[in-house]
C-alpha cells in the first residue's frame, strides 16, 4: 500500500534544495549572457574608440600611446607606454613618459550620476591613483595613496628644480570642461631637500629640511596656504608660513607670492654661514623666530621684513 505524502509536511531540505537549485541556474543564466555579450559585441573598438575620442579634445595637452590592451576577466584597460606633451607643462621641447597607465572600472556614483574609474599611474618612484568621477557638469578627481619623486620631474617644474624628496599627496580636485573649479591638497614629507638656489643674492646650499607639511586649497586662480611647514626645530632652517598664491596659469613658476610667517635658523647654520647676520639686521625677532614677509614669485621668492 502507497503511503500518501502531506505536501504541507514536507523537510525543509527540499525548499532549500530548491532555492539553491534557481539561484545556480540564475548565474549559469548571466555567466552565459556575459560570456556572449563579450564575444559577440566589439567591445575593444569601441572602447578603443571611446578613449581616442576624449585624447582628441586635449588640444592644448596632447596625450599619445602605442596601444591599448584589454582584459575583461578582471576589467581593465592599459595604456602601453603613454607619452604626456610638453605643451601641458608650457614647455613643448620637454615631454613626459611613463609607465602604462592602468584603467579599471568602479561602482558609478549615484548624486551626481556618472562613471568612476580607477587610474593606476607610474614613473620610476613615483605611484599615483587617481579616482575620476565623471558627470555632465563636472569632473572630480580623487588623488590618494600617492606618492611623487619630484626628482622624476624636474625638467617638467620649472622653477622649483631646487626641491627634492618623495612626497605623499592627497587631493580633491572639481573641473569643468574650461579649468579647475575646486581643489583641496595635503602634501606631506619626511625627507625633503632643498637648494641649491639663489634666494635674493644669496646663494643657499643643498640643505636636508626632513619635514615639510603644506595643507592649501584653489578656487578662482588663487591658492589659500592654510599651512606651510618646513623642518622642524632641530633642522637647519624651520619655517612656519601661511597666505595666498596668485595663480599664473600660463607659466606657474611666476606665480605671485604673498605669504606671512616666521623662520628660525640652527646655530650651526648660522655659524656656517654668518653672512646672514647682515640681512637679519632689520627682521624683528622672538625665541629666535624672525617675521617675515614672502613676495616675489615662486622662481624667485623675495623675503622682507614685517
Amino acid at each position: 500500500m502507497k503511503e500518501k505524502i502531506n505536501y504541507n509536511e514536507l523537510s525543509e531540505d527540499v525548499y532549500i534544495n530548491s532555492k539553491l537549485n534557481f539561484f545556480k541556474l540564475m548565474l549559469l543564466i548571466i555567466f552565459s549572457c556575459t560570456l556572449g555579450f563579450t564575444y559577440n559585441f566589439p567591445m575593444k573598438h569601441t572602447v578603443n574608440n571611446l578613449i581616442i575620442g576624449q585624447l582628441k579634445q586635449l588640444r592644448s595637452c596632447p596625450i599619445r600611446y602605442d596601444k591599448l590592451d584589454m582584459s575583461f576577466f578582471l576589467p581593465k584597460v592599459t595604456v602601453i607606454n603613454p607619452v604626456i606633451s610638453g605643451k601641458c607643462f608650457n614647455n613643448p621641447q620637454v615631454s613626459l613618459n611613463l609607465e602604462d597607465i592602468v584603467i579599471s572600472p568602479q561602482i558609478p556614483n549615484i548624486y551626481p550620476a556618472g562613471a568612476k574609474f580607477h587610474l593606476n599611474i607610474k614613473k620610476g618612484e613615483s605611484v599615483a591613483n587617481i579616482y575620476p568621477s565623471l558627470s555632465f557638469s563636472d569632473q572630480t578627481f580623487m588623488i590618494q595613496d600617492t606618492k611623487v619623486d619630484i626628482d622624476s620631474f624636474k625638467e617638467q617644474l620649472t622653477g622649483a628644480d631646487f626641491v627634492h624628496g618623495l612626497f605623499d599627496v592627497q587631493a580633491k580636485v572639481i573641473t569643468t570642461k574650461k579649468a579647475i573649479k575646486d581643489a583641496q591638497v595635503l602634501l606631506k614629507s619626511k625627507n625633503l631637500r632643498v637648494g641649491p638656489k639663489n634666494i635674493s643674492g644669496f646663494d643657499l646650499p643643498e640643505l636636508m629640511m626632513g619635514n615639510l607639511l603644506l595643507k592649501a586649497t584653489y578656487k578662482r586662480s588663487a591658492v589659500k596656504v592654510e599651512s606651510l611647514i618646513v623642518g622642524n626645530e632641530n633642522s637647519p632652517i624651520h619655517a612656519k608660513f601661511d597666505g595666498t598664491i596668485k595663480v599664473n596659469s600660463f607659466n606657474p613658476s611666476f606665480s605671485k607670492l604673498n605669504l606671512l610667517g616666521e623662520i628660525k635658523f640652527s646655530k650651526k647654520f648660522m655659524e656656517e654661514f654668518s653672512i646672514l647676520n647682515l640681512f637679519l639686521g632689520p627682521y624683528k625677532a622672538e625665541n629666535g623666530y624672525y617675521a617675515v614677509k614672502v613676495g616675489g614669485t615662486i622662481a624667485r621668492p623675495a623675503p622682507s621684513p614685517r
